[in-house]
């Protein structure tokens, strides 16, 4: 089965929010020259956002029979 455009566009603006949200999660690991370290309340809600963006995607880049079991 074809995805349909909308299925498409869904999949597109959640592909790149996890590419933003792993942008942001990389330069909190490692500040480029002139940044600020960010503070451990900061980070935590970086690594949840990249998180949460990747279980976004996964969840429309896979079909009803390859996703897990959810609760």
């Amino acid at each position: 089965m074809l995805a349909s455009d909308s299925d498409l566009k869904a999949r597109l603006i959640a592909q790149m929010a996890w590419e933003a949200a792993c942008e942001r999660l990389r330069k909190a690991l490692r500040p480029p020259a002139g940044y600020p370290s960010m503070s451990a309340e900061e980070l935590n809600a970086a690594f949840s956002n990249a998180a949460e963006r990747l279980h976004t995607l996964r969840v429309l880049s896979t079909t009803p029979d390859d996703r897990p079991d959810q609760p």
